[in-house]
């Protein structure tokens, strides 16, 4: 049974992918745009955790889920330039017409490395506003929460998909919907 949790009216129980799909879309106007913008990091997180291999397989079920047929995925990767399977999956990613950002890894001088994303993923939320009614946002980063609460002001449906155990309470307070990926995925496999 999937899980959907609105922001603002009690849980939604839903059973097929499908009604979900036409869940979103009835709360969004007929014919929306759907835009999906996803966390690389925090999705390769997410599926660690639920022991799925991060790789194109992954990423097409995952947008499959969705059950949309027009809907434009933004994926945001930090790249490690040592790793040549990332750069094979960011290529595989584009074959599929998936858009791509990649910001190479910065090692810091105590050895940590960072390759933070989150500034381009609500920038381009931001700057394509226009071009979608429905948000769909894979991550459970809480700094999203602001982002969320924009685009709702201006009239959005904001769908947040994660982790429950990793995604922020306040992200999912936010979002018109929350949807766990362990539901999604355990759902599919059953």
């Amino acid at each position: 049974m999937l899980y959907i949790v609105p922001a603002t009216t009690a849980p939604i129980y839903l059973n097929h992918m499908s009604e979900m799909s036409n869940q979103l879309l009835n709360f969004a106007k007929k014919d929306s745009r759907i835009f999906l913008f996803g966390d690389d990091s925090n999705i390769f997180y997410a599926f660690k955790r639920l022991g799925i291999k991060r790789n194109l397989q992954a990423y097409l079920d995952l947008t499959n889920l969705f059950n949309v047929d027009a809907l434009d995925t933004y994926i945001y990767m930090s790249l490690n330039p040592k790793h040549d399977s990332e750069k094979w999956l960011i290529g595989k990613l584009k074959q599929n017409k998936f858009h791509v950002f990649v910001k190479e890894i910065v090692e810091r001088a105590d050895g940590t490395r960072k390759g933070n994303v989150d500034t381009k993923i609500a920038w381009d939320m931001r700057d394509r506003l226009n071009d979608y009614d429905v948000a769909i946002l894979v991550s459970g980063d809480g700094d999203f929460a602001c982002i969320v609460e924009m685009l709702k002001r201006h009239g959005k449906c904001v769908v947040v998909v994660g982790l429950s155990s990793m995604t922020s309470r306040a992200l999912k307070n936010m979002a018109d919907y929350f949807i766990d990926l362990e539901e999604l995925f355990f759902r599919q496999a059953s």
